[in-house]
């Protein structure tokens, strides 16, 4: 990218992918971190909870296991808003933070969204608009299928 700096070309330097180290996983960093934003949470971020163990999680294979003590994956409730006075986002939303030790730190950890979200594109009586949504099959309770 260049632009112009009295009047000569100036070539921005060229911006380097951000690599993030292939860090092991520590519980203790994990908690330390925590602690810092709950002492510090940035303005979107509130009701941090505690980190726990699932009791149960679904393994590399698929199947259910009970968590690893040491290990996880650990799970941290909190919540999140959008800016003040969006209508859409500006409300809190619960969500659960999962932070597995084969990608945490290296990865972001998983975030869940807890609760019902209503699309934006329904009529009075909060049926859908789409042609496509009225074309989905339903069941006898008219729940898609």
């Amino acid at each position: 990218e260049a632009h112009a700096v009295e009047g000569r070309r100036v070539e921005a330097p060229a911006r380097k992918p951000l690599v993030i180290p292939n860090l092991p996983f520590s519980l203790e960093d994990l908690k330390v971190e925590i602690s810092a934003l709950r002492l510090q949470p940035p303005p979107y971020l509130s009701n941090i909870g505690e980190l726990q163990r699932p009791v149960v999680h679904c393994g590399v294979d698929g199947q259910l296991a009970k968590p690893d003590a040491d290990k996880g994956p650990f799970d941290l409730s909190a919540q999140v808003r959008g800016e003040e006075g969006d209508k859409a986002y500006g409300k809190l939303f619960n969500v659960m933070l999962r932070f597995d030790c084969d990608l945490w730190p290296s990865k972001l950890a998983i975030v869940r969204f807890r609760g019902v979200f209503h699309h934006a594109l329904t009529d009075e009586n909060n049926s859908m608009t789409m042609p496509f949504y009225r074309a989905l099959k339903r069941d006898k309770q008219g729940a898609c299928t």
